[in-house]
């Protein structure tokens, strides 16, 4: 089997991963801060050191403000819940329906701003209205790899005050993301995409600028372990807005996933993507069947997007399963980008790549292209 669908989740893992889930839960099976006993003590600690990770690899200085949630979607709702306090929001036109739709579900005051403008941050203007108070944007598009220049992005809403909250759920890990390039106000990742832990978890990574008393309102409410008394959520972070056991077996795999990141290096990372879905995109424009929907910028993204005249995209994804390929096709969660990019109704086909991922299983991919197209 050749995987090509490390945009949906990175596989396989790294052995460190599994065995780091593994081993947490055999040696720290304790719920953590819920207890004093050694096994919750234990479990803490995993807690703790995932925590101490994130706010390492993503340049934050208080582990407080590394909120943990069950996966990147529960993350932005969280980060929405907390700091949205009315208002105009803005989109980018490349959004996941993980942003669209919490946005849509509060308001029907939002609209969207053109990620692959010239000039992303004129058009931000543009589109601004008096009374915008939040901007939403992706880092990159988990459908055609676009990168939004959210440094420059996140400068333009702190200047206008318009808080900012950047999904890296496709970027983390592998391009370069964090408080000490981006003046935004959360970060959103996942653990089981660039970062190679399991699936299960996240985080909002918080600016240091907020505490418990500056967020509003938490997303769940519930168990946390501390102030067990009151009716409502503690006004500290990170308690505030983690309500609910935490997996700690997942934790620990994630901070696996991370020290496995380091060690290799996002450029290298980065740089291996890049060199196969450039490769493939290089090959597949030649082919008169097929339109490739990313941008020229964009062909060293990891990510390959195109669809099939004559082939539903789901049709042609089933035939390269048939010769042990594994891609996604439809809208990828994402209709809004597929939209922008004049993609069929249907959706497309997505090649996506990893680490793991050689030219070799590229050539086999794109010999299987050729095959199903009898060319």
């Amino acid at each position: 089997m050749i995987y090509l669908d490390n945009a949906a989740t990175t596989y396989p893992k790294p052995e460190s991963v599994l065995i780091g889930a593994v081993n947490a839960q055999n040696k720290c099976g304790g719920n953590p801060g819920r207890s004093s006993h050694s096994l919750s003590v234990a479990a803490s600690e995993v807690i703790y050191n995932l925590r101490c990770s994130l706010c390492d690899f993503f340049s934050l200085e208080n582990t407080e403000n590394a909120v943990l949630t069950f996966n990147a979607t529960y993350a932005i709702n969280i980060a929405i819940n907390a700091l949205w306090q009315g208002g105009h929001i803005l989109l980018s036109n490349l959004e996941h329906n993980s942003t669209v739709r919490p946005v849509a579900q509060r308001t029907k005051n939002y609209s969207f701003f053109n990620a692959l403008s010239d000039n992303v941050i004129e058009d931000i203007e543009q589109k601004r209205q008096r009374n915008t108070r939040m901007l939403i944007c992706t880092h990159k598009s988990n459908s055609i790899g676009h990168i939004l220049p959210v440094e420059e992005i996140s400068l333009y809403c702190k200047m206008h005050g318009i808080r900012m909250i950047i999904d890296a759920s496709q970027s983390a890990g592998i391009d370069k993301i964090g408080f000490d390039r981006t003046v935004a106000d959360a970060i959103c990742i996942p653990s089981h995409k660039g970062l190679y832990g399991l699936q299960g978890m996240g985080a909002v990574l918080f600016n240091e600028k907020y505490d418990g008393n500056s967020l509003l309102h938490p997303l769940v409410s519930g168990g946390s372990g501390a102030m067990s008394r009151s009716r409502t959520m503690p006004r500290f972070l990170p308690e505030r807005l983690e309500a609910g056991t935490l997996s700690v077996p997942i934790a620990a795999a994630w901070n696996e996933g991370i020290r496995f990141v380091k060690q290799i290096g996002i450029d290298k990372i980065a740089s291996n993507e890049g060199k196969l879905s450039k490769r493939s995109i290089d090959y597949l424009n030649k082919i008169n069947k097929i339109t490739v929907y990313n941008q020229p910028k964009d062909y060293s993204s990891g990510i390959v997007l195109f669809s099939v005249s004559d082939y539903d995209s789901d049709a042609f994804a089933k035939e390269l399963d048939k010769r042990g390929i594994c891609v996604r096709s439809g809208l990828h969660c994402s209709p809004v980008s597929l939209d922008t990019v004049a993609a069929p109704q249907s959706g497309a086909v997505r090649a996506s790549f990893g680490i793991f991922n050689t030219e070799k299983e590229v050539n086999i991919f794109l010999n299987a292209i050729e095959d199903i197209l009898k060319i």
